[in-house]
């Protein structure tokens, strides 16, 4: 009788046994490739596009990433920016900016510059080829904590726009 048992389960297993392996399988290989989960609260990227300077107005771009799979709702930000260690501009604004599923927007923020900082941008300065600079600031974010950021670099002159950097 216990042979009978054992050729009964082999036989229960029979043809249907490598299909089930093989789907089983499979199933295990699709999950390791699907997300692991929705990414929602992820901080949004911050990077400098270009600055812009035209007599004592300066124009701050930026570029804003939302790193979430969900949409990202901007509502207002606080900038300092500063070249070469001294403050080009401070300003706050209210904007509604709506950012897709790992997208990304352009963001403009124009303020009076300080005569100081645009010392060290004017041609023939000792640092008008490669200037330091930092931003630093607060986006606030609709349904989110507010997110602070510092971004440090160098800025460049572009070749043939005057008053542009990168």
């Amino acid at each position: 009788m216990n042979r009978r048992l054992q050729k009964r389960r082999h036989r229960s297993f029979g043809a249907a046994g490598p299909r089930v392996l093989a789907v089983i399988a499979v199933a295990a290989l699709l999950a390791a490739c699907g997300p692991l989960g929705v990414v929602d609260k992820a901080p949004p990227g911050i990077e400098l596009d270009r600055l812009e300077v035209d007599g004592d107005r300066a124009a701050v771009h930026l570029l804003v990433h939302n790193r979430n799979d969900i949409a990202m709702a901007l509502s207002a930000v606080r900038l300092e920016f500063s070249v070469a260690g001294d403050e080009l501009l401070s300003a706050e604004r209210s904007r509604a900016l709506e950012i897709g599923v790992r997208g990304r927007e352009p963001l403009e923020i124009a303020a009076p510059a300080r005569r100081a900082a645009l010392r060290a941008l004017e041609p023939g300065s000792d640092r008008s080829e490669r200037v330091a600079f930092t931003m630093t600031g607060t986006l606030t974010l609709e349904g989110q904590a507010d997110r602070d950021f510092t971004v440090e670099g160098f800025l460049h002159p572009v070749p043939g726009r005057p008053g542009t950097w990168r």
